[in-house]
């Protein structure tokens, strides 16, 4: 077997594991879509033509942008700012009331703060942006928990009043599942939840009134823009390079599903059920990535916590999974006169980022003397977290799975000497 041919075999088993994982009425369905070849041709035929598109180059396509990175970029374009933020206004009114009814001179703009993507916060709204262009999983009660979080944040937001969720997808304008946002708060927030897709919106608000709007002498601005317009359109497979690509691939489809002599209404009802069958795939080939994604980091989590075992056996480390789409390994420290300490190492619900510091004990709330402490000891590179900042974290800092040992151990001995 050549190269590909073993990649193509690979790919098939996976598939058939998928298959099999599946309830017996889906498998049928699935044996249909998998196994007729429909499939592996059309990646073939995909990976063949990609490689006849001309030369072509996009900064963001180099770095993969994550989530992460899509909301800082809309964070940088929401802050320009002349006499008023002329980007986030036009943005506003690109999406319709209530939205075109906001309008502030003064704005905070935020990236991950309490692990909400984006806020934009004023005097008199909140504005929590969920990012999932790129389908990454949801978390329970998640997006419920950033919207009761901003209530207790002492800045008087109120769900029935100020307080506004725009869910970002990929693709469709479809509705979270209850699991991350219930029906009770989708009530509450009325008409200030919308749910909204970069095709089908943030792509195009940046090509009618983004770039537009950008004067000439906003040169580097600009050049942000078409960058980004045209890394969408990448994503979306728009960019006029990829016209033949998408001509031929439409027409591979269109031949192997025989639509040729069906009429307009029987070809519309194929497609709809091919296109159900891919979705119920994606489904559990999802459900499936998020149960490894998880094993993956309690493994990695279960290597740190046996060599803190070795280092520091008397501190007792420990692995708490009570939130399962943050696990993190736990070493508590414990003072005569200050409340129990969590030395903790935390990594992220995608497995992408970990990350270590210092949170409190589950029943305690946040000790001003213990924030008094971190703000007159020099914590270079980490976050001091306020108590409207974040509810558990005291101080935090990011890492790399590569270094994240030797840092966090460094730090637990810095953290001892600080508490003598």
């Amino acid at each position: 077997m050549t190269e590909k041919e073993i990649i193509a075999f690979n790919c098939l088993n996976f598939f058939k594991e998928t298959a099999d994982y599946m309830n017996n009425q889906e498998t049928e369905k699935v044996d249909d879509l998998l196994f007729n070849g429909l499939l592996i041709e059309f990646i073939r035929l995909f990976e063949l033509e990609k490689r006849k598109l001309p030369y072509h180059i996009n900064l963001l396509d180099e770095i993969h942008a994550n989530e992460n990175a899509h909301s800082r970029i809309l964070s940088k374009l929401f802050q320009a700012k002349d006499s008023e933020y002329f980007l986030l206004n036009s943005f506003f009114k690109y999406l319709g009331i209530p939205f075109s009814n906001l309008f502030s001179h003064s704005l905070s703009v935020t990236c991950d703060k309490n692990r909400i993507d984006l806020r934009i916060r004023s005097q008199d709204f909140s504005i929590i942006f969920e990012n999932k262009i790129h389908e990454a999983i949801e978390q329970e009660r998640q997006i419920d928990r950033y919207v009761e979080n901003e209530e207790l944040s002492g800045d008087s937001y109120n769900r029935k009043k100020n307080i506004f969720v725009l869910y970002l997808q990929k693709y469709e304008n479809k509705r979270p599942s209850e699991y991350s946002f219930s029906k009770i708060l989708e009530e509450d927030l009325e008409d200030r939840y919308m749910s909204i897709s970069y095709q089908k919106t943030i792509l195009p608000w940046l090509i009618e009134e983004a770039l537009p709007n950008c004067r000439k002498k906003e040169e580097y601005l600009s050049s942000a823009i078409e960058q980004y317009i045209d890394h969408l359109k990448g994503l979306f497979h728009q960019r006029k390079i990829e016209k033949n690509m998408n001509e031929e691939l439409k027409k591979y489809l269109f031949e192997k599903l025989e639509l040729k002599d069906k009429t307009i209404y029987e070809q519309f009802n194929i497609l709809k059920n091919k296109e159900k069958e891919v979705q119920e795939i994606f489904n559990y080939l999802q459900e499936l990535r998020v149960e490894k994604e998880r094993e993956k980091n309690l493994f990695i989590l279960s290597e740190i916590k046996n060599k803190l075992i070795n280092d520091f056996p008397e501190d007792k480390p420990r692995i708490d999974t009570e939130y399962i789409d943050y696990p993190k390994v736990i070493i508590p420290i414990n003072s005569s006169v200050l409340p129990i300490l969590n030395l903790t190492v935390e990594i992220d619900y995608e497995g992408k980022d970990v990350y270590f510091g210092i949170i409190t004990d589950k029943s305690h709330i946040k000790d001003q003397r213990i924030l008094d402490l971190f703000k007159d000891f020099y914590f270079a590179d980490f976050n001091i977290e306020s108590n409207n900042n974040n509810p558990n974290w005291y101080i935090s800092k990011n890492s790399s799975f590569e270094f994240i040992y030797l840092e966090f151990k460094e730090f637990i001995i810095k953290i001892k000497e600080l508490l003598k």
